[in-house]
Formats: structure tokens, sequence, C-alpha cells
């Protein structure tokens, strides 16, 4: 069967095999099993009558390019990181998070969501998803809680929905090189982020010190590098920033919670970017871009 009969019949892992791909994961470090593995853990997500039914989702124009690096490294990333630590998608989470990967606007941040917490699994000593981190079945509860060189620190991951100016800024970024404006609207943005973190202020538990972990938005995700290179202290500027302003206006219960953010960590997969060979990619597909605690640098 061809590309587009494959198309009409939604069984897309069928182009997943063969020469050709094993070649493009040998350079991003997956084997043909890892790359099984990935294609075998998203069949379960993505069966052929989602795909028939959705064919302008982000993941199914990936799930049809085997061949394009984007589209390789989109799929494979997302499967591995499945297939690597299945608890992501089981249980009570399996339902919710299989919804959220099928949406659209959900699918980005949902996915982010995965990687982050599979990478966090081979990187800390141990982990427990939500359901599990606190006693009180009515407290309200972080994503993850980690155990790493007998430190507890909790995780929040947030699912922001970024405005289409931040969007638009980034595209503008990769296309012309236009800087991004840090004022105006941009600071409307921020202020949208710090309402993020105070709304989530509840969830920090005042014995155990959290980390917010905030999703960027996708043209970001693919972007950032960019202005990474033009000011490396662009994030740190933005989350004292953001962090000074939640502590003005923040409760007095709310300040004594935020003394126990440990910071905000905003993660940027960059090697699409760069095209390169980068033989620990399947183990660090992203950069995690920490701001104030060297907590989670790998």
């Amino acid at each position: 069967m061809n590309v587009e009969q494959l198309r009409q019949s939604g069984e897309w892992f069928k182009l997943w095999c063969g020469s050709s791909i094993v070649s493009m994961g040998s350079k991003y470090g997956y084997s043909q099993q890892d790359i099984d593995n990935a294609v075998s853990s998203l069949k379960r997500v993505h069966e052929p009558e989602w795909v028939q039914a959705n064919p302008g989702h982000p993941i199914v124009i990936s799930l049809f390019s085997p061949e394009s690096e984007s589209g390789f490294l989109q799929v494979v990333d997302l499967g591995y990181a499945i297939a690597t630590f299945p608890p992501v998608l089981e249980g009570d989470r399996e339902d919710r998070m299989v919804g959220d990967l099928h949406g659209p606007q959900s699918f980005y941040p949902t996915e982010y969501e995965i990687r982050v917490l599979s990478r966090l699994s081979k990187i800390v000593d141990s982990i427990t998803l939500e359901k599990e981190t606190r006693k009180d079945p009515n407290a309200k509860r972080p994503d993850a809680q980690t155990r790493y060189r007998g430190h507890t620190v909790d995780v929040e991951i947030f699912r922001k929905d970024w405005s289409s100016y931040v969007k638009g800024a980034f595209l503008e970024l990769a296309a012309h090189g236009t800087p991004v404006d840090q004022y105006e609207p941009g600071l409307r943005e921020w202020e949208r982020l710090e309402q993020e973190v105070r709304k989530r202020l509840p969830k920090v538990d005042k014995a155990v010190p959290m980390v917010f972990i905030c999703s960027p938005p996708p043209p970001l995700m693919m972007l950032f590098e960019v202005n990474r290179a033009n000011d490396k202290t662009y994030v740190e500027k933005l989350v004292s920033e953001v962090f000074r302003s939640v502590r003005d206006r923040a409760s007095d219960d709310g300040r004594d919670r935020l003394q126990r953010v440990s910071k905000l960590v905003v993660d940027m997969p960059d090697r699409v970017l760069r095209h390169t060979i980068t033989d620990n990619h399947k183990d660090n597909p992203s950069e995690f871009i920490c701001c104030m605690n060297p907590y989670f640098v790998s």
C-alpha cells in the first residue's frame, strides 16, 4: 500500500519500518527496537479509526511523515516517553491523557507533560504521580512527587494557553529573525503567567519544596534557541520578574507557599533546529532551562 492508501485506512504504523527509518533513528540514538516500542505505544493512542477522522491533527501529520526529521522526532520522542514510563497512561490517568492527546489544542501541552514526566523518571531515584502524592484525599495535588539523593520535591506542570501574540511573535522570530517584543503585549502575557503561578500556590505543601514547569507555546518549543543565543539570561530575567510580581500580589499565605517554589522551569526541545547528530537524544530529547536551582540539570 502507498502512503495515500495508508492515509485512507489510517494504518500509519506500516510506514515505520525499513532502512531509512533505522537510519533516521540512529542519528538520535534510537535503535529499531526503540522505534518499534515507540510505535507500539502510540498505536493504542492513535488507532486507525481516529487517525482517519482527524487528518489535520498535528500528530497525524507526523505519523505519515516518518522520513521528515521533525515528524520522526515528534512521534518517536512521544512514543518512547510512553514506552519507557508507562504510568503516564495508566489507571485513572489514561482516559484523561488520551483524550487530551486527541485534542488539537491540548495535544502539545499534554505530550510535553508526558515527555517531562518520562524524562524525570530517568533522572530521579523515584517518582510518584498525582493520585498518590498526598495522604489527604481532599488536598490539592501536584502532578508528581520525586525523590532524589534523599530529598523530596513536588513537581507541578502548567498547561498554559498562550496568547496569539506570543505564538505570532515567535513565528516572526523564526521566519525573519525579528526580536520578540518583551514590552506592551508581552508584559500582558507575563501577567497571565503570574496569574497561573498564583492559582497553583494552594498545591504547594509548605513542608515540601515544589518546582513549577510551564509548557511553552509550540513555536517557542522549536525556536527558543535563537533568542537564547542572543541573550542567555533571558529566561532568568523573565522568571525573576514573574516571581517578584507574584510575591508582591500574593496573600501572606501565598508568599509563605511561594518560598517553597524552587523556580519556574521552561523546557525547549531545540535539536530539531540544529539538525545535528545527537547521540544522547534518546535519553535527553529536551533541554531543561533551569533558572535558579540546579536540581533538574542533567
